[in-house]
């Protein structure tokens, strides 16, 4: 019998909640290596023809990484979140089969000099 993997998602948000068509940005996200978005909750692959009603809202999270968990995944789950940080300016988000996206925020402090 096969194992069955499943996969945890690392996703960055890029627009929460506006409306618009997205065209550019969504090629420029292909352009810059990413093969995959989630779009209102769906994934999808950038390759496809998206067409998004600019009179809608949306919401567009990069889909920075999938990830088999096991053991040895340390180094790459840390550049995974990472690139996720930096991408959604702070914020990540993990998607977990089965159970609700969990968002976590970068805690940003500044001491007064």
């Amino acid at each position: 019998m096969e194992k069955i993997h499943t996969y945890d998602k690392i996703l960055s948000p890029i627009v929460r909640g506006r409306k618009g068509a997205f065209r550019e940005l969504l090629l420029s996200i292909y352009r810059e290596g990413f093969m995959r978005a989630r779009i209102d909750n769906n994934i999808i692959t950038l390759t496809e023809n998206i067409e998004l009603q600019k009179t809608k809202k949306h919401t567009i999270e990069i889909l920075i990484d999938r990830l088999v968990i096991q053991p040895n995944i340390q180094d790459r789950l840390t550049e995974s979140i990472e690139l996720a940080l930096k991408i959604g300016k702070g914020l990540v988000i993990i998607e977990q089969l089965g159970i609700k996206d969990k968002r976590f925020f970068k805690a940003i402090s500044r001491t007064k000099t």
